[in-house]
């Protein structure tokens, strides 16, 4: 047969036995592909590097995850009442004189993820996150007690403007603005807010006025780079109370602890009050370099500056009536500065059927601190009324004189100091058996230098200068015992809290507040998903710390 013929029969054929096509239309379900601006899970503007830390899979599960849908409303008042009554004195803490956490050890604490030292407190706050528990192994950090991570509130994908106003019986009054969006679509957003509030009470004489300033504006160069600018103002005037007086019994005796019956009794007085104000200008970069590769870098320069008039405090002795000792006024006056950098590198890789992020951190903080503290000369306080000096909260004396510098000539306090506080921190986080089991271990050193000039005439040290370093590490382990049902976790770390105030005597930097701590737990969720439950267990050993191991 010829070549031709053989082809075309087989041709032919082949067209016989093709199926006649079917006509019938096949209708599939509506499909829709979209982006959800709003979503809390997706931030378009490219600056959402810490909340997606929190969900990366492997590290992180069902039962690690974090709440970020939770609405504020009345809880921030609330948040605000519990923050003025976790101190035993509300002026301290309006003050910035103290961030100890209910365990009795200075919280570590970090703003936006980067590590806050030097810089004494973190405005435009929008969530905070304790790591702490499970969130260890996740995150790579941790500390006895846990790490307050600060986010600040930046700007939104999706245009809002929002005005509330508020009052309460509680004598408490309200007004917030705030207005975000996009200044350029998917190229360029902004925020902009306002909060002022005011109480007043319940305790004598307590008047608050409290008054933020936000803006930020958020930059995407690319799909995997974005740029954030800020500035935060925050304004405070007041006369907070000293909290509840203290008594003893008799003189001599011990400090028995608060005396309740004089629970609303301020003993400040109306004309001891603290003004406050607080400026931070900040900005902060993140990129994905390549596939295994982020980098997030920082930089800030914040400024503070109190002013307080208050009276020296002491106890109230029940054998008398009257408080121990003898009161005086005082004036003082506190300026602070710093210029903190951060940087930050996250590399994701694998050995065999392990996957590993490995976390590097390095930051740097210049500080600066100046501290006046001035009172009546002897014959002037001498020659107050009696019952300025002697307080007697039965018929109380709040005569306080108007600050002048030449009223208020003893010079108690006058000191300048600066200080360089830099930090170092290399973790990994390991996933086994894509996560269910996921192991953290990590080195953080710690150093401060810090220089200090005491500018008193007479003064026994007028100059001194000093160093302090310490390493602290953690390691710690999840494991889900039934896959996103049962999850045990441990963790055993170490932190240290550099310590800045100068024995008189030395000249030396005291000894730095360390702590070693244990905890561990099992956290769940019951097959219908409708009940999770949590327990834990913690043990810390403090050193060079006035407070009892808890």
């Amino acid at each position: 047969m010829p070549l031709w013929l053989f082809l075309l029969a087989g041709g032919a054929a082949a067209i016989a036995q093709t199926a006649a096509p079917d006509d019938r239309t096949l209708a599939l379900p509506k499909f829709e592909v979209n982006e959800d601006a709003a979503a809390d899970r997706f931030d378009e503007t490219g600056m959402g590097s810490v909340e997606e830390d929190l969900r990366s899979f492997p590290f992180a599960n069902d039962l690690t995850a974090v709440d970020f849908e939770t609405e504020e409303g009345l809880s921030g008042d609330v948040n605000a009442e519990l923050s003025a009554i976790s101190s035993p004195s509300p002026a301290a803490a309006v003050a910035g004189e103290g961030r100890l956490n209910l365990r009795g050890f200075p919280t570590p604490v970090l703003r936006n993820s980067f590590i806050q030292m030097g810089v004494l407190e973190t405005l435009n706050v929008s969530r905070t996150i304790v790591i702490q528990g499970p969130l260890v192994p996740v995150l790579g950090r941790a500390a006895p007690g846990g790490i307050q991570d600060f986010l600040t509130t930046r700007p939104a994908t999706k245009d809002r403007n929002r005005f509330e106003a508020s009052a309460s019986t509680a004598n408490r009054q309200r007004l917030t603005w705030e207005s975000t969006g996009a200044l350029r679509a998917k190229k360029l957003w902004q925020r902009w807010a306002v909060d002022w509030s005011r109480r007043v009470g319940p305790e004598q004489f307590v008047r608050e006025s409290d008054l933020a300033v936000s803006g930020a504006l958020t930059l995407k160069h690319s799909r995997a780079a974005s740029s954030l600018v800020s500035v935060d103002y925050r304004r405070y005037d007041g006369t907070p109370t000293p909290g509840i007086p203290e008594y003893k019994t008799a003189a001599g005796r011990p400090v028995m602890g608060p005396y309740l019956p004089l629970a609303r009794f301020n003993a400040g007085g109306p004309d001891a009050g603290v003004f406050r104000q607080s400026l931070v200008l900040g900005a902060q970069f993140e990129s994905q370099l390549n596939r295994a590769v982020a980098l997030r870098a920082a930089v800030e320069g914040w400024r503070r500056e109190i002013d307080q008039q208050r009276f020296t405090t002491s106890q109230l002795l029940l054998s008398t009536g009257i408080f121990e000792g003898t009161r005086e006024p005082r004036h003082i006056a506190q300026r602070q500065r710093a210029f903190a950098t951060h940087l930050e590198l996250t590399g994701r890789f694998h050995t065999g059927s392990v996957e590993h992020k490995l976390l590097g951190y390095a930051g740097v903080t210049w500080g600066g601190y100046d501290r006046h503290d001035r009172a009546l000369p002897a014959a002037a306080r001498n020659a107050l009324p009696e019952s300025v000096r002697h307080f007697d909260p039965a018929a109380p004396d709040y005569y306080f004189p108007p600050f002048d510098r030449l009223v208020y000539s003893r010079i108690l306090t006058d000191r300048q100091e600066t200080a360089r506080y830099t930090s170092l921190e290399v973790s990994d986080r390991l996933a086994f058996a894509r996560g269910r089991t996921v192991v953290t271990a990590g080195l953080r050193l710690d150093e401060v230098e810090l220089a200090v000039e005491d500018l008193r005439t007479g003064a026994t040290m007028p100059f001194t200068r000093d160093r302090t370093a310490q390493l602290s590490w953690h390691t710690g382990a999840n494991h889900q015992l039934v896959p996103n049902r049962v999850l045990l976790f441990g963790i055993v770390s170490t932190a240290f809290d550099p310590s800045t105030p100068v024995d008189a005597r030395t000249g030396r930097i005291q000894d730095n507040e360390t702590t070693i701590g244990y905890e561990g737990g099992v956290k769940g969720r019951t097959r219908a998903g409708g009940l999770d439950y949590s327990a834990s267990a913690f043990l810390l050993y403090n050193r060079n710390i006035a407070r009892r191991n808890p």
